[in-house]
């Protein structure tokens, strides 16, 4: 199999990431420079310019150019990080194996709840993506052996984004479609994220990592719909570190899995659209890319269940091999196959 690009870094940080972070300050800087320069050294030659006779020319002077050249650099930053997604795209690997790994529990699947995934629309993911298969697969990682998988009909109902969902208004389609202009991926763009191939496998691992790091705290983590339950994120708990959140609902607690993979590249908020601060079930369906056929799902594609904008809503984790884990009710997280639930509408690609 071909080695696929990677995309540029500078001293090993992601270019991406480092325009996104440094940006801002050379925008101020860049804008500092030119002021002083332009208003005060008068490079340019202007009569009278920099002189005590001329202070309040000199000083809106330099006001209006920090601020042109402030904003003209960092439409320039914004402009190359847009380019960087497209860029990063197009590099994929060439061909894989076009061989479907076996998926423990997805092939028992029938009836309604799989019928969502033979239609395909805009922004969906089909069966010639190649980053389905391979190593990049659903393989069921090796920590699902430390727990046992959670028997449906023993455990708590889920409580559900019914709160949240609240918020929402006029919303009377079941699933919304994806945003206008939305891309759908074709065969060898099947990233939702823009992330080379190799970042993908690295954010996804975060990702499962994460969501195992809750499973095995589960004593510790406490089911809440208060402004808490982002405590995760805000306080920018790692799970590599091995922090996690006291408090989280479902929707919070698989934002914060999926923060892990996307923020360790400095990727926005694709989850919520709402720069890590909110979201909910209803928020996360209008975002990434729909997975249309289920032996298509990959570790750390978000699973939903429910009516998105109604108080079912619900969403968990997938961490491979047809399994899930989900965080639903004060008794969770559990490790739970995919169908444990038989309204499963969607599953999302975010990375």
């Amino acid at each position: 199999m071909p080695e696929p690009k990677t995309e540029p870094t500078l001293f090993g940080i992601p270019l991406n990431r480092l325009v996104a972070f440094a940006g801002p300050y050379i925008s101020v800087v860049a804008g500092g420079v030119v002021a002083w320069l332009i208003a005060k050294a008068n490079v340019v030659g202007f009569p009278g310019l920099g002189t005590h006779a001329h202070e309040l020319a000199t000083g809106i002077t330099a006001a209006l150019t920090w601020l042109l050249v402030s904003v003209l650099s960092h439409l320039g930053q914004a402009k190359w990080l847009d380019g960087f997604q497209k860029w990063a795209y197009t590099q994929v690997i060439d061909a894989v194996a076009h061989e479907p790994l076996p998926l423990a529990g997805v092939a028992a699947s029938s009836g309604n709840s799989s019928a969502f995934f033979v239609s395909s629309h805009m922004g969906t993911l089909g069966d010639d993506d190649p980053d389905d298969f391979g190593k990049d697969g659903d393989e069921l990682p090796p920590e699902a052996a430390e727990f046992e998988e959670a028997d449906p009909r023993k455990i708590p109902a889920d409580i559900g984004d019914g709160e949240t969902a609240a918020e929402v208004q006029g919303s009377s389609a079941l699933i919304a479609p994806d945003p206008a202009g939305a891309e759908a991926l074709g065969p060898l763009t099947a990233s939702a994220s823009g992330l080379s191939y190799k970042h993908r496998i690295r954010a996804r691992d975060l990702v499962v990592q994460a969501a195992f790091l809750g499973l095995r705290h589960a004593r510790e983590l406490h089911y809440t719909q208060s402004a808490s339950r982002w405590e995760g994120i805000k306080n920018h708990l790692k799970a590599w570190r091995k922090q996690f959140p006291k408090h989280a609902d479902c929707s919070s607690f698989a934002t914060w899995c999926l923060w892990q993979g996307l923020d360790h590249y400095g990727v926005r908020d694709l989850v919520n659209g709402a720069h890590w601060k909110y979201g909910y079930t209803g928020t996360m369906v209008k975002r990434g890319k729909r997975v249309v056929h289920e032996h298509n799902i990959m570790r750390g594609d978000l699973a939903l269940y429910g009516d998105p904008f109604g108080g079912s809503g619900h969403v968990a984790v997938c961490i491979g091999g047809g399994k899930v884990i989900s965080f639903g009710s004060e008794a969770g997280p559990f490790l739970l196959d995919l169908h444990y639930r038989s309204d499963l509408r969607q599953v999302r690609r975010y990375i």
